[in-house]
């Protein structure tokens, strides 16, 4: 009863089913056993999402197996500086860790997330998809029997599912100019991209709530006409569609606004392509803290063994981590 009194909340989200791509996805993944789908289009059209409800305690455990990512990936990517030694050194001087294997720590708002530049990446051009051994793709390296162990895979959309970093800094610049506030391109994107707007706008300087507020919603209403600057992760979206039609269940978490994630999905055509959203207005402790996601798996019934976590940043991937969860990283 209460997993179909939760699944209610997340009822609105799917609308009109998968398209022929993502029949096609599904079809290739019955056939070869596996979900990689690089650079497949997508289009699919739907309503308009709807936030779940739930508490933040993390869900029972159960008998499922953990997603056999590879190894070395038994939990979700974490940057940590060089001299770290929870972990192996990658060719990027960070080092990674697994799920548990380091006790939870605040992470800067500020920080970034791991460099993947000194990384070999593959010949071909898009998002690039980042296993917690350091490895590198532009596929989605899970199998069938991966696929058979998940139930649930939460998406972040700004960075992970749709590169939203010019877009956004357009918008907010736009909007402080009209307050008599410069805002640059690299102090933005170094320092506050990901961070939820509320936050970004006070620690620039905006004391008073209503001020904040106003410039929350004024940046709201110019953020669409940025829109030609968005580009969907295709791969990752592709990935999401095919799993959805073989019965799982996929929700964005983001720190972000619901109204800017809508625009920007319905821009993409990709709405209605989810089963719940969850975003920086539903949950009172944001990233890093794992609340948001342990509310969807609370929402959906599935344990953190069963989900796997899509992320770009670090305070993201902390929460990842903090959720015990498996995740992979993504970086346009």
């Amino acid at each position: 009863m209460r997993k179909d009194r939760n699944r209610a909340f997340a009822a609105d989200e799917a609308g009109g089913g998968a398209n022929r791509s993502d029949a096609s996805a599904a079809r290739h993944a019955k056939t070869t056993g596996r979900i990689c789908a690089p650079h497949a289009e997508n289009t699919a059209a739907g309503t308009s999402p709807t936030a779940a409800s739930g508490d933040t305690q993390a869900p029972a455990g159960s008998t499922g197996h953990a997603p056999a990512l590879s190894d070395a990936a038994k939990g979700p990517l974490r940057a940590t500086g060089p001299d770290d030694a929870s972990g192996p050194p990658g060719e990027n001087g960070f080092r990674t860790t697994r799920a548990g294997a380091a006790p939870d720590a605040a992470v800067p708002a500020a920080a970034s997330a791991p460099s993947v530049g000194a990384i070999r990446r593959p010949a071909a051009e898009g998002p690039l998809f980042i296993l917690p051994d350091g490895s590198v793709s532009h596929a989605i390296p899970l199998d069938r029997a991966d696929m058979q162990r998940l139930r649930l895979v939460l998406l972040d959309f700004d960075g992970t599912l749709a590169d939203t970093r010019e877009a956004n800094y357009r918008a907010y610049a736009r909007t402080l100019a009209e307050a008599g506030v410069k805002l640059t391109r690299e102090a933005y994107l170094s320092t506050y991209f990901g961070m939820r707007s509320r936050e970004f706008l006070e620690r620039i300087g905006f004391g008073d709530p209503a001020v904040r507020e106003r410039l929350r919603l004024r940046k709201i209403a110019l953020y669409p006409s940025c829109f030609d600057t968005l580009r969907l992760n295709r791969p990752l979206w592709a990935f999401a569609q095919a799993f959805r039609a073989a019965g799982g269940r996929v929700w964005i978490v983001s720190t972000g606004s619901r109204d800017n994630i809508r625009n920007a999905m319905r821009h993409l055509g990709i709405a209605g392509g989810i089963d719940g959203m969850l975003t920086g207005e539903d949950v009172a402790r944001s990233k890093p803290a794992p609340d948001s996601f342990l509310r969807a798996m609370t929402a959906e019934g599935a344990a953190p063994h069963e989900t796997l976590i899509f992320e770009d940043s670090a305070v993201g991937l902390e929460a990842a981590r903090r959720s015990g969860a498996p995740c992979i990283a993504v970086k346009f």
